[in-house]
């Protein structure tokens, strides 16, 4: 799976399909670690960081590792 224009689709726990623009996401993943925020949305997809307590900032994540956690997210969406 590369970074450009490519839908994945999803399930959620309730088996409803949901799809996700890989280039949308890659942009949120990088809307997190440049604002250092909890959560980011770009076009029809939404990010967010939790830890046990809710909301975590991700002001000490570099956006290298936010960009593969993403990407590792979303080739778990496509082989499902």
């Amino acid at each position: 799976m590369s970074r450009a224009d490519h839908t994945v689709s999803c399930k959620n726990m309730n088996g409803e399909v949901a799809h996700f623009e890989t280039k949308s996401c890659f942009s949120a993943a990088n809307k997190l670690a440049n604002q250092h925020a909890s959560r980011a949305t770009c076009g029809g997809c939404s990010l967010s960081i939790q830890g046990p307590n809710g909301a975590l900032s991700a002001k000490s994540i570099p956006s290298s590792e936010l960009t593969k956690a993403t990407l590792n997210i979303l080739k778990a969406c496509a082989k499902a």
